[in-house]
């Protein structure tokens, strides 16, 4: 075999790159192929809320049902003042970002009308994991991305990263055309 120092985790590595059997077989057959940026990992339920007022919950610097959070003036801004009514039970499906990729590329491949989630959402998955435990959310210090709208209805990004040193869930936003590229391994919820 021409490449013998290959190992068996390697190759796999590369089939997956290509985006599975399917892939390889499409660059096999000489066919343009452009691997996949989000890997499937799960879906979860999050429950109906009737209503959901923001600032009752995301407290800078206080704890609320267990769970500390650290909310960058951003967030305060667009999120500060959010009331959703009858928020909906939904799925939320969870993708890991393959590749490193700026959110116009999340969205592309999420589609639009799969990208918006809801704070109380957000929120619910928080309490989850109020001491950083292990579940839905990552607590290695990578970003869990949401997007969501704020009161205007303005669709934003929205990153949840868990501090540890500080014990409690840094929480930002940001355009959804920013430039700001997001790192492989970081989590992408969705509808």
């Amino acid at each position: 075999m021409k490449y013998g120092e290959l190992n068996l985790g390697q190759i796999e590595a590369v089939i997956n790159k290509l985006g599975g059997m399917d892939g390889v077989m499409q660059f096999l057959a000489d066919k343009s192929v452009t691997p996949p940026l989000l890997g499937f990992i799960t879906v979860v339920k999050v429950p109906a809320v009737k209503q959901f007022v923001a600032s009752d919950y995301f407290k800078h610097g206080e704890v609320v049902d267990g769970v500390m959070c650290y909310l960058l003036d951003n967030f305060q801004k667009q999120f500060g003042q959010r009331v959703d009514e009858n928020v909906d039970e939904c799925d939320i499906r969870i993708h890991k970002l393959l590749r490193n990729s700026r959110d116009l590329g999340i969205r592309a491949e999420i589609t639009e009308e799969r990208e918006e989630t809801k704070l109380a959402h957000l929120w619910h998955l928080l309490t989850l994991q109020p001491n950083g435990e292990n579940g839905t959310l990552l607590t290695n210090g990578s970003a869990n991305i949401f997007r969501i709208r704020d009161t205007e209805g303005t669709l934003w990004v929205v990153d949840a990263f868990w501090r540890s040193g500080r014990r409690g869930w840094r929480l930002g936003a940001s355009s959804v055309g920013s430039l700001r590229e997001w790192c492989n391994g970081n989590l992408v919820y969705s509808r």
